[in-house]
């Protein structure tokens, strides 16, 4: 019991040992600055070090006006919780999370990014939209609110609070976008998160938007459409003609996924062009993947995910319609992933289907999977020129299941970052770990938080 006693002792010497070695030459602790703003600590004639690291700290007590311990402690929860000394935390672990300490806080205005965040926020938080409301997209009887003029103080604290755990992440992909247009897109998607459609305009409501949705509208045949309900959603989908607008594709869908598969998945120079080889990560009801089959012509080629009984039973009654340009599809019954041949859950919600490992009363359902480099393995594919995704949140994974493709091919990229808040930098994070000299573009196509797409090439 003795000797159990001593060890543990001995350990916990050797760990304090380290974490002091830590503190002293973090460049953080200022043991004159201590002692200086702690006369306690003198009358006491502590160790300054050695007093933060067992008190101060968790006292809150700040180790040099570099660092601020009770900021650092209000800011993470899960280190107060854990009773961790707050610098011992950051060196640790913090400044590697990209965590923040009040003096970044104070100072993060100055960077590029925030600075243009918070003027986007600040502009914007005495407007009152009256014509930003998606009734294509939502139910078409608009939430009835009353006028309010926000609190400025308060909305800036909101817009703070959004962005603070992800600071350097948004800081690092503002600087890496490759054009303004893609900069002001993340400024304006950040700062409609904050504040809502009422007070945020996003670039897509323009005339032009709304021609465009209303032309779409004309080329639907009302009098033959599909009724399709899917989990929480009632669907009707129309028989929309392209013949109309000098295109051969005929498809069941709805007015926005006809603008979507004509006006998304391309930047400039991004996009699926003739001959290409292309892989159609969440086909749904087939209105893109018809559409990269005409680009891409007799040439190419086009792989086609999708999983979901329901939307495969429109796809292939879509590209049955479709005989000529649907021959050069490829159908995937299976999700894409990481890895080939796991079973994973989801719930049948037509395009809103979404996958997870874990079996849930919302996600009874399962599939296998493939992985885009198993695809091309399997079939022995020659090339890979073009890869859009839109796959309810499941994009960060599949592409780490393309990373030998990617690194082979480099091909041009279209990936939705809407699902969650972490796809907008960690995907572009991802690709940019592979080293392979991606440049990326951020674009949007709706009024909304969804459809945000993150474009990528190397030319």
């Amino acid at each position: 019991m003795k000797l159990h006693y001593l060890l543990r002792k001995t350990i916990r010497f050797l760990e304090e040992t380290q974490e002091l070695n830590k503190i002293r030459r973090s460049g953080l602790f200022d043991e004159y600055w201590y002692l200086e703003n702690n006369p306690d600590v003198v009358q006491a004639k502590a160790e300054p070090s050695l007093h933060y690291l067992h008190y101060g700290g968790m006292e809150g007590r700040d180790p040099s006006p570099k660092f601020s311990s009770k900021w650092y402690l209000d800011t993470y929860e899960d280190v107060k919780k854990a009773r961790i000394n707050p610098l011992v935390h950051y060196l640790r672990y913090g400044k590697k999370e990209g965590r923040l300490t009040h003096v970044q806080e104070k100072n993060d205005i100055k960077t590029p990014f925030f600075s243009d965040y918070l003027a986007e926020v600040t502009s914007s938080t005495m407007n009152w939209h009256e014509d930003n409301y998606d009734i294509h997209r939502f139910d078409p009887s608009m939430p009835k609110e009353e006028p309010y003029v926000g609190d400025m103080p308060q909305n800036i604290l909101a817009a703070r609070e959004l962005v603070r755990p992800y600071l350097l992440h948004f800081e690092w992909l503002y600087e890496k976008l490759a054009d303004n247009q893609s900069k002001e897109i993340l400024v304006k998607l950040l700062a409609f998160r904050t504040l809502g459609y009422r007070r945020v305009k996003l670039p897509t409501n323009t005339p032009a938007y709304w021609d465009s949705l209303e032309k779409m509208e004309q080329l639907a045949d009302r009098t033959d459409s599909l009724y399709k309900y899917s989990g929480n959603m009632d669907w009707e989908l129309f028989l929309i003609d392209f013949h109309k607008i000098d295109i051969p594709i005929r498809f069941y869908g709805t007015a926005v996924g006809g603008y979507n598969a004509l006006e998304q998945y391309r930047c400039g120079e991004i996009a699926a062009e003739l001959g290409d080889y292309v892989v159609d990560a969440g086909a749904c009801w087939g209105e893109t993947a018809l559409y990269f089959a005409y680009r891409v012509g007799e040439s190419g080629r086009v792989f086609s995910y999708e999983f979901v009984p329901e939307n495969l039973n429109v796809l292939r009654r879509n590209l049955a319609l479709n005989p000529e340009i649907s021959r050069n599809i490829q159908i995937i019954e299976k999700a894409v992933w990481s890895e080939s041949d796991a079973v994973l859950n989801f719930n049948a919600n037509g395009p809103a289907s979404r996958v997870g490992k874990n079996q849930t009363d919302d996600a009874p359902l399962h599939t296998l999977t493939l992985s885009i480099d198993d695809l091309f393995m399997k079939n022995g594919l020659p090339k890979l020129d073009f890869i859009k995704m839109d796959i309810e949140g499941a994009e960060l994974s599949a592409l780490h299941g393309a990373t030998q493709v990617l690194r082979r091919f480099k091909p041009k990229l279209a990936i939705c970052v809407y699902h969650n808040l972490t796809d907008i930098f960690e995907i572009p994070e991802y690709l940019n770990s592979l080293n392979l000299g991606y440049r990326f573009f951020l674009r949007h196509y709706s009024i909304h938080a969804e459809e945000t797409v993150l474009y990528a090439t190397v030319s």
